[in-house]
């Protein structure tokens, strides 16, 4: 059922995103991208999907970064899926190389696939939830470089201070795909990338506060969780 379902969701996509050209009047170009960030302030760039990246002075940090890109129907009928070292060093172009850490809001692979090659090519840690940090040190990665983080803590990375919140997947068909335990060894197909435990974080840095959450979920935050902050 959740294979048809997905089906159905590639189907309707097209029609559903047609009207996000609208938006195109609120994006404002960096005019100087390659220069570093401005101190006191955070640039933001992203990177694709639920991708962002977040520079202060000369620190960087990403959430979910997915060059891979699996292609659709690999995904909706869960076939064996791998991340693209080629993509992911060319999506590594766009990322400035000191990177302080990765912020994965959830275990999905369209999050979490390429985290592990990326680690390897930035050295930079990881910040995610109990399922993704185990499914990112079956890849070899070490568990010293990943904390794995629960609702209500807070983390200090470099410059950045991250404090962390429950966070929710938006379903499909009234379900969140892929909620299965997730894979013992290293996961293989699609639906092995179950979704473990979304996160929300509030990102502070230089000043600002920067909200980003799991799913997107209308009606779903408490005003004090973004109490105060530049961008959400």
């Amino acid at each position: 059922m959740m294979k048809w379902g997905l089906c159905a969701l590639l189907l309707l996509s097209q029609t559903a995103l047609a009207g996000l050209e609208k938006y195109s009047p609120l994006v404002v170009a960096d005019q100087n991208p390659s220069a570093p960030a401005p101190t006191n302030a955070i640039r933001v760039t992203y990177l694709g999907v639920n991708g962002f990246q977040f520079e202060t002075d000369d620190h960087a940090l990403l959430v979910d970064p997915y060059f891979t890109r699996v292609g659709l129907w690999a995904g909706a009928l869960n076939e064996r899926i791998a991340s693209d070292p080629n993509r992911v060093a060319e999506g590594l172009k766009h990322v400035r190389p000191n990177v302080d850490a990765l912020l994965v809001t959830h275990a999905h692979f369209d999050h979490l696939l390429d985290a592990p090659e990326i680690m390897r090519r930035t050295h930079a840690r990881l910040i995610a939830g109990p399922t993704a940090v185990r499914l990112v040190t079956s890849f070899g990665i070490s568990g010293t470089s990943c904390r794995a983080v629960k609702p209500g803590s807070a983390q200090r990375i470099g410059p950045w201070i991250i404090h962390v919140f429950a966070g929710q997947h938006d379903r499909l068909f009234g379900k969140v795909p892929f909620t299965g335990k997730p894979a013992l060894s290293k996961p293989v197909k699609a639906s092995d990338w179950a979704v473990g435990e979304p996160l929300a974080f509030v990102i502070e840095a230089s000043g600002k506060r920067i909200y980003i959450d799991s799913g997107g979920v209308p009606g779903s935050l408490p005003d004090a969780r973004i109490h105060n902050v530049d961008l959400a």
